[in-house]
């Protein structure tokens, strides 16, 4: 899915501007926030996987060399635990709401 982001949004950015289409002049402009709103949770759920990617290896690599794993994990950087941080995902998800579709 990270890999695909960019034809995952192409794919929202076609939808909405058809939607767009069936609507009278200038009464998209909800389609267009709510495309940005999208655009930004694609961005966020990309880097998200991304970083789960990279932890994934960091413990992978850790658990090939066992000598102190333990210490090494108990030790882990703050900022490598708040990477897997999915509360903004999470909040996007909920106040993106339901499609807005054409009448």
């Amino acid at each position: 899915m990270a890999t695909g982001s960019a034809e995952l949004y192409a794919n929202v950015a076609i939808g909405t501007n058809l939607f767009r289409r069936m609507t009278a002049p200038g009464a998209g402009q909800s389609l267009v926030v709510r495309r940005q709103e999208i655009r930004r949770l694609i961005a966020n759920w990309t880097v998200l996987l991304d970083d789960n990617r990279r932890l994934l290896r960091e413990l992978r690599d850790a658990a090939a060399a066992p000598d102190g794993l333990e210490t090494r994990l108990n030790n882990l950087d703050p900022s490598v635990k708040a990477r897997t941080d999915t509360s903004v995902i999470k909040k996007q998800i909920a106040t993106l709401g339901t499609p807005l579709l054409a009448p």
